[in-house]
């Protein structure tokens, strides 16, 4: 991992090795290790939301174990999401890092995916998933 953060600090908008950093820092142990991790999603939210990475497990935060780390990815979400309500992309991954700690929010997410998009049935899929996982 500290050969990708430092291939990372040569070349920081190479997409590639941001996800590829992503990744590899999951799940995240130590506190610096979860202070790099969390840069380096932010970093893939702010300038990738519509990558698949962005809505991948690798990149959720836990809101319980991670708080501050997790209203931090959160508010940007929000804004990225607000700045283009209609990104069917970027909805898709917002709907997704919300799936586990705000299911209703994702299940308002993934709704108005089917709205907007009503001839995908990935968002009917993915919706019925969320409704149907049993609450821990």
């Amino acid at each position: 991992m500290q050969d990708l953060e430092k291939q990372v600090a040569v070349a920081p908008s190479d997409h590639d090795l941001r996800w590829r950093l992503l990744r590899a820092s999951f799940p995240a142990t130590s506190p610096e290790a979860r202070a790099s991790r969390l840069n380096t999603l932010l970093w893939v939210i702010g300038n990738t939301p519509e990558a698949e990475i962005a809505g991948s497990p690798y990149a959720r935060v836990n809101h319980l174990t991670e708080p501050a780390a997790y209203e931090q990815a959160k508010a940007l979400w929000l804004s990225i999401l607000d700045g283009d309500p209609a990104n069917l992309k970027v909805l898709l991954n917002v709907a997704r890092f919300f799936a586990t700690d705000e299911p209703k929010l994702s299940e308002e997410l993934f709704t108005k995916g089917m709205q907007l998009d009503p001839e995908n049935p990935e968002w009917r899929t993915r919706l019925g998933m969320l409704l149907h996982e049993p609450a821990l």
